[in-house]
């Protein structure tokens, strides 16, 4: 996962929704027609798991904050679902238990700008749902109000979270992701981010991202093949790529100390004096 820049909000548009109710019903009126701009914000992209979207699915315009309800997940992995055959990204029936929390969910978001990004229907409608895992752990209370300050969720923000590639680890000899941290776990779980036919995917472009920092960290390697590496590790790590989130993971753990914009001035430079 890597961050966005959130596009505008559209002139009138908080003024001209409906006033939304504790028990709906909502109008997808208000956002869907939106689910251009924020694909286009998002290159294309779901902002959960970061794989290309547009033009392979009919992706959402996603609630971050549920709207309906308030479900949680479990720290054990066996409980957050698995596909029901490899290479088929359908979520075996039985496999994932959600816990219910709150029979009303963040309901006054329903029509709030800041609480949509563009999602993958696997993401969004196969795994996250009305899932929305909190902090404190659990917290005192999990029904949502308007004037509730301590509810602090535990679910990354592809718009709102500085660097969220820094809450995982991620494996380039199988392409898995995972997290000792708990917002990185909590994502994994909440939006199936350790499901196969995603880890495939992913494992093609952070092993490719892994063979070109082998070469930046080789001895040996001349100036013009180091330069190379430089340039290719860039451009899997861009904004525009899928699965950037990983790369950077990668980069910054194998390149440690240098962080991400750090490693772009490098790379940079190495072009210039190849």
């Amino acid at each position: 996962m890597i961050r966005f820049q959130r596009p505008p909000e559209p002139p009138g548009f908080a003024t001209g929704t409906p006033r939304p109710r504790a028990r709906g019903p909502f109008d997808e009126a208000v956002w869907k027609p939106h689910k251009a701009t924020f694909s286009d914000a998002q290159h294309g992209k779901c902002g959960y798991c970061e794989s290309y979207v547009a033009g392979t699915q009919d992706a959402d315009v996603e609630h971050y904050a549920p709207k309906h309800a308030v479900d949680d997940i479990g720290d054990d992995p066996s409980t957050w679902g698995d596909e029901a055959r490899p290479g088929v990204a359908n979520l075996r029936a039985g496999s994932r238990t959600t816990i219910e929390r709150s029979k009303t969910g963040y309901w006054w978001r329903a029509y709030d700008w800041t609480n949509y990004l563009f999602a993958c229907t696997v993401c969004n409608r196969k795994y996250k749902d009305t899932v929305f895992p909190l902090a404190p752990t659990p917290p005192k209370r999990w029904r949502p109000t308007k004037r509730d300050r301590q509810h602090a969720p535990l679910l990354l923000n592809c718009y709102d979270d500085a660097a969220p590639w820094r809450h995982f680890e991620v494996d380039p000899s199988t392409g898995a992701l995972t997290s000792s941290q708990p917002r990185g776990r909590a994502t994994i779980a909440t939006c199936g981010l350790h499901r196969d036919t995603l880890r495939i995917d992913r494992h093609r472009l952070v092993a490719a991202a892994d063979r070109q920092l082998d070469e930046i960290l080789a001895p040996q390697a001349n100036p013009r093949s180091r330069a190379n590496a430089w340039r290719d590790l860039i451009a899997l790590g861009a904004h525009t790529a899928p699965f950037a989130g990983a790369v950077r993971c990668l980069a910054e753990t194998r390149l440690a100390p240098l962080q991400w914009h750090e490693i772009e001035a490098a790379a940079m430079t190495a072009w210039a004096t190849r």
